[in-house]
Order: C-alpha cells, then sequence, then structure tokens
C-alpha cells in the first residue's frame, strides 16, 4: 500500500534503524514534540505577527534568516539581544533559520516572559508611592471607566479579597492570579 517510511498520509517517518530500540524511538519523538510545544502556545495574532517579522527580515525573500537579522529583530522588538539570548536562541537551530524554527525559537522566548511582571507594571502606574498598595476609589475608577469596563458587582467581587483598610493590595492579587514572585 505504501513504503515503511511514509505514513498513511505519505508523509515520511523518522528514519529509524531496524536496531533502533521502541523507548528510543518515543524519546525521539517527545523531543520533537517539546521543541514545537513553545510554537504551539503562540496565538494566531502572534503568528501572524512572527510571520511579518519574519518575512521584513528575509530581505532577499530566501526563506531564510540568519544571526545578524534575528539581533536586528528583537532590538527592534524591545527584547533581550544580548549575544548570550542569540546564543541561546540558537542552541537548538542553527542558522539560517526557516519560518518554522523561527516561530518555535520565539514561541519559546515568549513563553519565558513574565505575566506577573506585566501585570506589576501595569498596576504601579497606579501606585505613587509604589508601596504595592492603590486607593480603592482609584481601582474602582479605573476598572470601571478604562479598557473593558467592569459593572460595579464585577469591580467589588474583584477588589473584595484583596482590600483592607481603603487600598487594594495588588501584589497579593497579581501573586494569586500569575503565580507568587517566589515560583518564577
Amino acid at each position: 500500500m505504501f513504503s515503511s517510511k511514509e505514513n498513511s498520509l505519505g508523509a515520511k517517518r523518522a528514519p529509524f534503524s531496524s536496531n533502533t530500540t521502541s523507548s528510543q524511538r518515543v524519546a525521539a519523538q517527545a523531543a520533537k514534540r517539546a521543541s514545537s510545544g513553545a510554537f504551539a502556545q503562540l496565538t494566531s495574532s502572534q503568528i501572524q505577527e512572527l510571520k511579518e517579522a519574519f518575512a521584513l527580515l528575509d530581505k532577499d525573500g530566501d526563506g531564510n534568516i540568519g544571526r545578524e537579522d534575528v539581533k536586528t529583530m528583537l532590538t527592534s522588538l524591545n527584547q533581550d539581544a544580548s549575544e548570550d539570548s542569540i546564543n541561546h536562541m540558537f542552541e537548538s537551530i542553527n542558522p539560517p533559520i526557516n519560518l518554522a524554527a523561527f516561530l518555535t525559537a520565539m514561541g519559546s522566548m515568549l513563553c519565558r516572559i513574565s505575566p506577573r511582571n506585566d501585570l506589576l507594571e501595569a498596576f504601579s502606574t497606579f501606585d505613587d508611592t509604589q508601596s504595592g498598595k492603590i486607593p480603592i476609589s482609584t481601582m474602582r475608577d479605573a476598572l470601571s471607566s478604562m479598557g473593558d469596563r467592569m459593572d460595579p458587582q464585577e469591580v467589588e467581587s474583584i477588589l473584595r479579597s484583596y482590600t483592607s483598610h481603603g487600598v487594594f493590595y495588588y501584589e497579593k492579587f497579581v501573586d494569586a492570579i500569575a503565580g507568587s514572585k517566589d515560583s518564577n
């Protein structure tokens, strides 16, 4: 029906010798899945943005980008463009990079960005004294008038557990939803 090196869809299988044990095959397949796991966690909008970035970096249109291209891109995205960061990216892939390898590498990098730090930074804009506390009136106003506005019942249910003496303890709130600073 089809050769032993093709699956039912006609795709080539990984070449294994007759001496390869089933545990070696499972380990090889697991390693392949793990490397694409970061890519699988990207949202469709992130994938689209990264495809556009890849196209911008691929100046000659050959479907590949090199180390300098990656450094330029990271710098333009305000990401870590140090030699260590770039070397880390290239530990598992060798330049030049095709689109699939680029998406996997960038997915891995984006997964390391801490949502905890992003949340703390957002809340700190309302914290004039950088004390980890925001006046409850400020939080009520922000949650009911900015972005995706919340109704008063939603605001109170969010603030209730993290409010004491008229202040919202946003660091405790962030710890609850994004993990404590000790877990990062």
